[in-house]
């Protein structure tokens, strides 16, 4: 069988090393963006006159393209290492992996917008964000991405929990409301 267009052959293991090395650095380098480069500068700067330079600088910086692509870096790396010792012939498939992460990504964002009702990121005396929040939401969306592109069937056995939530919780709400219909007609006490 051939490999789809979006997998990566590799029959080399040296090789296969050498992308995990690569995904790593790109992964620190983007967190080391993240932590010590302010967007607002470059914000400012695109709003005043558009650069290419700025704007890959502020795509690279701003907290939630910064954690989407760390997410995304993270995924890949657990591809590339759950592949790595399998068989001669390697077939990372990137594409799945990144989506993997980026679903990882939206996760992480809308339980932000759950659970503070808003997007925006806390706030330390300006428009920058905390450095301990920005590390926490990274660390944590870099490690469920590692985690999912390493043992993809972790999200298939997520679905399969929040279904069985979901059905158990229906099936309690019709039952309560059955007992509250056929209770109904029924006030005071039963002799």
């Amino acid at each position: 069988m051939f490999p789809s267009k979006n997998t990566l052959k590799v029959t080399s293991k040296g090789f296969s090393g050498l992308i995990i090395v690569a995904l790593f650095f790109a992964w620190i380098i983007l967190i080391c963006l993240g932590s010590i480069i302010n967007s607002q500068a470059s914000l400012d700067e695109l709003n005043n006159r558009f650069s290419y330079s700025s704007a890959l600088i502020f795509l690279l910086s701003w907290t939630w393209s910064n954690v989407c692509i760390a997410s995304c870096l993270s995924s890949m790396l657990g591809e590339a290492f759950r592949v790595k010792d399998s068989v001669k012939e390697i077939h990372i498939k990137w594409l799945s992996a990144g989506l993997r992460g980026f679903f990882v990504f939206l996760t992480a964002m809308a339980g932000q917008l759950v659970i503070l009702g808003k997007i925006d990121m806390p706030q330390s005396g300006g428009i920058s964000v905390p450095q301990g929040f920005y590390f926490r939401i990274v660390g944590a969306c870099s490690l469920v991405s590692f985690i999912v592109g390493f043992r993809p069937r972790i999200i298939l056995k997520l679905f399969e929990k929040i279904a069985e939530q979901l059905e158990t919780h229906s099936d309690k709400d019709k039952d309560t409301l059955q007992n509250q219909e056929t209770g109904k007609g029924h006030k005071g006490k039963a002799t």
